[in-house]
């Protein structure tokens, strides 16, 4: 998704701070001569990247931190290359909240007064006043979804599974909810956010990260189900029409009696209304016998796109920025991005736009294999393999 910003807020940058805003492109701008506070420099080149799970943000790689917070100096020892230094922060995946934060918390830049009052009023109707109704576990798992216009590519490549479970949740009956499975996490997290941007055009979405509710416990059915009923408690103090994202969902589902029996009171009393991905399709093996619930919590098998869509993809991210990339490019990112016969989709477009984006800044007019593999090199090898998706289904099953 691109950063939106006004005319107005574009002028003010370039007029009373000395900012050019460039789309350098799809989902990526560059800010040229950010001022900062305090480097040992005035001002930066800051370079956004806004995918739909996390933004990152780079800045100049000679930008040297001379404050104080050691939170702050953390943040500008992320790696180098091609003189861009990664900012090592977590970011949301709206772009403008990202760059709002990266200008206030990081940069300390006077210039985030242009974002400020813009984005507490485009937030003012849903999102802080949302968040201040969490209770402690939405607190830690949980935030709002911005109802941007999503991106583009992961539409094209996405689209069949997400507008499937955007209707479910969609449909006049109260009590429908998705379940998406098949594919890696990854991208049932981004089939899942695309169709909540649609499904949630008219109504407020929450998006809670399981993993966050269950670190540091053992697993045991009896601690899950006491997660479950906290979490689903916590829900009704929301507004009845919120949508809810619930990423590997599975984790807390225990599948005892008990965990059966709060998901169904929840969604057949209750009308709570769902998105959720699951690693493991088991949980809707559990809730097949359970008419009224298996009945409402609709399955969606996501499948992960053709290797032609993906190189169809490719192709329009280098295009997009004047930049030429032939099979040979092509193919090395698609390498990359493979685990075993099956490329990342999500990371194979991610890094297709740096490259292009790295060939247009250096005046190239084409992309070549060694640009991929010079944008990897710092990348170390694989290790423990139950770090991979594949690693930890093997695990679980």
């Amino acid at each position: 998704m691109d950063l939106c910003m006004t005319d107005k807020q574009v002028g003010e940058f370039e007029n009373a701070y000395g900012i050019a805003v460039q789309q350098a492109a799809p989902g990526m701008t560059i800010l040229n001569g950010v001022p900062c506070r305090p480097f040992n420099k005035e001002r930066t080149n800051l370079l956004l990247l806004a995918q739909s799970l996390a933004s990152r943000a780079f800045v100049d790689a000679d930008l040297i931190y001379e404050g104080g917070d050691p939170l702050v100096a953390n943040a500008f020892s992320g790696k180098c290359q091609n003189n861009w230094r990664l900012l090592a922060a977590s970011l949301s995946s709206d772009p403008e909240e990202a760059l709002l934060t990266v200008l206030t918390t990081y940069l300390q830049s006077p210039a985030a007064v242009v974002l400020g009052p813009e984005r507490r009023h485009t937030k003012a109707s849903g999102g802080t006043r949302l968040e201040e109704a969490f209770g402690p576990l939405l607190k830690v798992a949980a935030q709002t979804v911005c109802p941007a216009a999503g991106d583009d590519a992961l539409k094209r490549l996405y689209s069949h599974s997400a507008e499937k479970a955007a209707r479910v949740v969609s449909a006049q009956a109260p009590h429908l909810c998705a379940a998406l499975w098949g594919a890696p996490p990854r991208e049932l997290r981004c089939v899942m956010l695309e169709a909540a941007k649609v499904a949630g055009a008219s109504r407020a979405v929450v998006s809670v990260c399981c993993p966050a509710l269950v670190a540091g416990v053992s697993g045991g059915a009896a601690e899950l189900d006491a997660i479950l009923g906290r979490l689903l408690y916590e829900v009704r103090g929301l507004p009845p029409d919120t949508l809810f994202c619930l990423d590997e969902f599975d984790l807390v589902l225990s599948g005892s009696r008990v965990s059966l029996s709060l998901l169904y009171d929840a969604v057949l009393n209750r009308s709570f209304r769902f998105m959720a991905t699951l690693v493991s399709a088991s949980p809707l093996v559990r809730i097949k016998p359970l008419a009224g619930l298996a009945s409402s919590v609709v399955p969606v098998c996501v499948t992960s796109p053709a290797r032609g869509a993906i190189l169809s993809e490719l192709r329009t991210s280098f295009s997009q920025a004047d930049v030429t990339a032939g099979p040979p490019t092509l193919n090395t990112i698609l390498q990359w991005a493979s685990s075993g016969d099956q490329p990342d989709p999500i990371a194979a477009v991610e890094m297709a736009r740096w490259v292009a984006s790295a060939s247009r800044q250096a005046a190239r007019g084409e992309a070549y294999p060694d640009d991929v593999l010079e944008m990897v090199a710092d990348w170390p090898p694989p290790e423990d393999p139950s770090w991979s998706d594949t690693g930890r289904e093997a695990g679980s099953a």
